[in-house]
This record gives structure tokens, C-alpha cells and sequence, in this order.
């Protein structure tokens, strides 16, 4: 009863896991086509700054120039924006302001010599009424050096952007199940059948526990990759998943063809007819049952691949009673 446990765990563990890739990967292309994250980190900037003149003279800053692919400031911001660069930028957009704002200040063109310079700019747009300002003043009055001041801000930064980066992953989770039930619906992944197949049949989950076993360095390798190939990890996924309904597991639509990506499909009319008609046949309480395990496969795919491999590994060793000992 344990290994038959341990077993289904690691087919569903498996089916997940081959899902969270393809979709992580999709995601990540659109993320780099859309300029996602780059987005995200402008929203960022000006929640932080507050005042639109201060963003929009710090976004295209010199500093912060050099980090754009094309026109500064549009339309694909960069992704990431080093805290010094930030801080360089902030503290000359700063003094330039207060300038401006009191001509009797700094009239000396010569670069700020020490950090009470930059408090006395910040004050002076806190003064008139500038976020910015009073969110830098103390930043700076206590600094003993301008690389002190420069740190303060950069840490200031930093903190605003790792809550920026919870909202990027919140976002990044929302789409990972809107796309893991596209998918699980487009193959057919029903949590709900596949649980029952591998609890009902044995030889079938010892089976799929072993593809799982023979393909798990294999996807750990797709995982590490910083910059996934987004067409081969789906024809991966294609050709796993066709291997997991050969085995017999309840995946795909039998109006559909075979499955195997290296055969040619039916005509477009054929496959739109028998799958409406297949789906005339069924019960509402088996469509119902068939979303529900959609949903929950979404659901699932959501944790995201690194959960299901290390997961997958955990059960996979347990499965084979630990890893073999390391030879001296």
C-alpha cells in the first residue's frame, strides 16, 4: 500500500512537472517579448518616487540610459536596474531640482564634495512639497560620506523592489494557472481520471514511475536552463506526454489523432466532428468532474516546475529505498 502511494505520487508529481515546464517556458517567452518585467519595474520606480517629474528625469538619467535595448524610457524598459545606478541617478535628479527650485543654492558647477550638499537639496524639495525629498532627507542627513548617502538610497531601493518582485511573482502565478488549465483542457491532463487509472491499475503506475525515474535528469536539465528554448521544451512535453498515453494513462481525446508528434493529424472537419459528437455522449456530471480535474492540474501547475522536480526526486529515491552510497 506504501509503494502503490509512493507510485501515484510520483506519476501525478511527473504530469505536473512536464506541464509547469511548457508553461513556465511560454510564460517566460511572452515576459521577454512583452517587456513584463520591465513594466513591473517602473511601476516600481514611480511608487517609489511618487512625483512624475522625479521618474521621468531618473528613467532616462545616464545611468540608467545605457540599460535600455532601444529608445530610453520605451517601449522595453530593462528588467532589472542596479541599486547603484538608481542612487547615482536619484541624487543628481535631486540637486539638478533644488537648483532650480532656489536659485541661491549650489550656484558652484563643481560636483558635491561631501553628503550635506545632497541633504540640502533634499530638503529643499521636501520643502516644496516634493515625496521624494522627504523620503531621501533622512536617508542622507546621517551619512558621513556621499558613498554612505549612495548606499542608503541603493538599500532604500532594494527593499521597494523585492516587494515588486512579490507582485511579479503573484502575476507570474496567475498566469501559470490560466495557462496550466488551457493546457491541461488542450491535452486533457484530468487530475481526477489520471488518480483513479493509477490507483486502480498497478502495473500501470509502476510504469509511469518509471518513465518518471528514466526522465527525471532530463528535465532537470530544462529547468536550469537561464534561457529556455521555448519550441523544443513543447516538443518535449508533446513527446512525453504521447509516451505517458501509450503507457495507458488517460491523457489526451481519443477523437483526436494518435498523439504521436511524428504523425500527420486528421482533417480539421473529421476532428472537429467526432470530438462534438464525443462530447454529446458524455454526462454533465462527467464534464463536471472533467473541469474540476482540470482545475485542480492548474492548480498544481502553478507551484511551478522546481517544486515538482524536487518533489518528483524525493519520492523517485524514496521509491528506491535512497540513494546509493557515494564511493571513497
Amino acid at each position: 500500500m506504501a509503494l502503490a502511494f509512493v507510485e501515484l505520487v510520483i506519476g501525478l508529481s511527473f504530469i505536473y512537472l512536464l506541464l509547469a515546464i511548457a508553461c513556465s517556458a511560454a510564460i517566460e517567452w511572452l515576459a521577454e517579448r512583452s517587456g513584463v518585467r520591465g513594466k513591473f519595474m517602473r511601476q516600481g520606480l514611480l511608487k517609489l518616487v511618487e512625483d512624475r517629474w522625479f521618474y521621468l528625469r531618473i528613467i532616462n538619467h545616464p545611468a540608467l540610459v545605457t540599460l535600455y535595448r532601444d529608445v530610453p524610457g520605451r517601449p522595453r524598459p530593462p528588467s532589472y536596474v542596479p541599486p547603484e545606478n538608481f542612487a547615482t541617478a536619484v541624487l543628481d535628479v535631486i540637486l539638478d531640482k533644488a537648483g532650480k527650485l532656489d536659485p541661491t543654492f549650489r550656484k558652484d558647477p563643481t560636483p558635491p564634495q561631501n553628503a550635506q550638499d545632497f541633504a540640502a537639496a533634499a530638503r529643499i524639495c521636501a520643502n516644496f512639497g516634493f515625496a521624494v525629498g522627504y523620503a531621501v532627507l533622512p536617508l542622507v542627513s546621517d551619512a558621513a560620506s556621499i558613498d554612505e548617502a549612495k548606499a542608503a538610497i541603493a538599500k532604500w531601493y532594494q527593499t521597494t523592489m523585492d516587494r515588486i518582485g512579490g507582485w511579479y511573482k503573484a502575476n507570474t502565478q496567475r498566469r501559470l494557472i490560466l495557462l496550466g488549465f488551457l493546457a491541461a483542457a488542450a491535452l486533457n491532463v484530468d487530475s481526477i481520471a489520471i488518480a483513479k487509472a493509477l490507483l486502480e491499475s498497478r502495473s500501470l503506475s509502476s510504469a509511469i514511475a518509471d518513465l518518471a525515474t528514466a526522465a527525471g535528469p532530463g528535465l532537470g536539465q530544462q529547468i536550469d536552463q537561464k534561457t529556455p528554448d521555448v519550441k523544443q521544451q513543447l516538443q518535449a512535453t508533446a513527446e512525453q506526454t504521447y509516451a505517458l498515453r501509450t503507457a495507458g494513462l488517460p491523457i489526451g481525446y481519443g477523437c483526436l489523432a494518435s498523439g504521436d508528434p511524428s504523425q500527420p493529424t486528421k482533417s480539421i472537419p473529421e476532428t472537429v466532428g467526432n470530438c462534438y459528437s464525443g462530447l454529446l455522449d458524455e454526462s454533465r456530471l462527467t464534464l463536471v468532474f472533467r473541469l474540476v480535474g482540470w482545475f485542480i492540474t492548474a492548480f498544481a501547475v502553478s507551484f511551478g516546475a522546481q517544486f515538482w522536480f524536487d518533489l518528483l526526486n524525493r519520492f523517485v529515491n524514496l521509491r528506491g529505498a535512497g540513494k546509493k552510497p557515494q564511493t571513497a
